[in-house]
């Protein structure tokens, strides 16, 4: 599953640099789910920082979409 995410978050780098908004469903995926595996792993504070993270990708999925 770790290694799963991480080659979903390349993926989403990738998808960024060739300017395609799916980049941000990437990351919306996997920052939620760091963010669970986090917390349940007893670290809140980075639980929160990709909570963070999961909030701004769909943000950015937002912005790309109003464009």
């Amino acid at each position: 599953m770790i290694w799963l995410l991480t080659a979903i978050s390349l993926l989403g780098v990738i998808l960024n640099i060739r300017k395609d908004h799916r980049a941000f469903y990437c990351w919306s995926f996997t920052n939620l789910s760091w963010a669970v595996i986090d917390y349940r792993a007893g670290l809140p504070e980075q639980a929160v920082l990709f909570a963070i993270y999961f909030l701004l990708a769909l943000y950015g999925l937002y912005e790309w979409s109003c464009k």
